[in-house]
């Protein structure tokens, strides 16, 4: 049921991985298992991030997190740092957030969980670019792409978006194309969907409109199959931006209107200032 539950939340069917976690649950607190109880809990937690609901989020990866520390699960313990490292970024608590993940980071380590090294290197660097500390973003992205060829595509895109803020438009023109590749090669649609909003953006900064306006239509359609708020907000942020450029002003104006509604809903507070 766990499983099952996995797949129909990757299948973007949030009704039924919801039912199926909460079956599971019962199940695995009838027989006692704490293990499954919780990397179900987690399982939920992670689900209700995608439905925007972040305080019942936060206490589901709570309790995983404690049956975790209690049962001596160094990496589900490790992954509940990290989880809730995410959540209090979405929070804008980027102190709070930098001390999970340099916990989950030292316990990846303790366990030799290259994976999980990586991913959490990658969310830092992500953070740093937040905080605007570029040095330390790059670093942390070299270090979590040397790791793990696993999730190269999320590292080529941040190091695009990176480039992008130092102004090196054709190496993130050419990171971008080669994280949209990978994406592709293993059907991973959200990564795909993000990549075409940041190619979005680039053909914008270069005065394209007409691609721009493409890529960015791409992503929404992606963003939407996969019920990714967050995302669907930035592609009616940056489709306004079109709009103004092309002096279509009552356009920009009710797109960046819906994307403010969705960060406002979202809680997405560094989103909604941009927007």
């Amino acid at each position: 049921l766990l499983a099952t539950g996995k797949l129909k939340q990757r299948t973007a069917d949030l009704i039924g991985a919801a039912e199926a976690f909460t079956t599971a649950l019962q199940l695995y607190v009838e027989i006692g298992s704490r293990l499954g109880e919780a990397n179900t809990h987690q399982a939920l937690g992670d689900l209700k991030i995608l439905n925007n609901d972040l305080a019942g989020a936060a206490e589901n990866h709570s309790v995983a997190l404690e049956i975790f520390q209690r049962t001596n699960d160094r990496l589900g313990e490790a992954n509940g740092h990290k989880a809730i490292g995410g959540l209090k970024v979405r929070a804008t608590d980027y102190a709070g957030a930098a001390k999970a993940y340099e916990v989950a980071l030292k316990l990846y380590r303790q366990i030799n969980s290259q994976m999980g090294e990586a991913n959490t290197l990658k969310a830092l660097g992500d953070l740093k670019v937040r905080t605007n500390d570029l040095g330390a973003a790059n670093e942390a992205y070299a270090a979590a792409r040397a790791l793990h060829r696993w999730g190269e595509g999320a590292t080529l895109e941040a190091i695009g978006d990176l480039k992008l803020r130092t102004k090196d438009v054709r190496g993130a023109a050419g990171d971008f194309a080669a994280a949209l590749r990978l994406y592709q090669q293993i059907n991973y649609r959200l990564g795909e969907a993000d990549t075409l909003q940041s190619l979005g953006q680039l053909a914008l900064l270069e005065n394209d409109l007409g691609l721009a306006h493409d890529y960015l239509l791409k992503a929404l359609r992606l963003h939407e199959v996969t019920n990714n708020r967050l995302g669907i907000g930035g592609d009616h942020g940056s489709l306004a931006r079109i709009a103004a450029a092309a002096d279509a002003l009552p356009q920009a104006i009710a797109l960046s209107g819906r994307a403010r509604r969705i960060f406002i809903e979202t809680g997405e507070q560094f989103s909604l200032m941009m927007t």
